[in-house]
């Protein structure tokens, strides 16, 4: 794991210590991509308010496709639009899609 400095931390100088805080993909997260995959799913994408380091960290380790970093909600909110757009011909949109999986699972 790399950590990300923002700048210096001292009290006088008197170094105060290093706080390291990262995102861990549940257990299972893998095999369930992995299962959509297998149904048919061709991409899927990771919309994440993390930066783009993190966010490919944790895209390699559970195996996601793209990663879509540095968003805002209101960005995340676009993408989704975006993204009904070009699922248009599928009888679910990306966002009633979102809205149902947030129900069961991002809690």
């Amino acid at each position: 794991m790399r950590l990300e400095f923002d700048g210096e931390k001292k009290s006088g100088d008197q170094f105060l210590g290093i706080l390291a805080l990262a995102d861990v993909p549940r257990a299972g997260v893998s095999g369930v991509l992995e299962r959509l995959h297998q149904l048919g799913i061709r991409k899927i994408i990771m919309l994440t308010g993390d930066n783009e380091r993190m966010g490919r960290s944790i895209a390699n380790a559970v195996g996601l496709d793209e990663v879509k970093a540095d968003l805002l909600p209101e960005d995340k909110v676009k993408a989704m639009t975006n993204l009904d757009n070009v699922m248009a011909r599928w009888p679910w949109s990306a966002t009633a899609l979102m809205s149902h999986c947030k129900s069961r699972t991002w809690r």
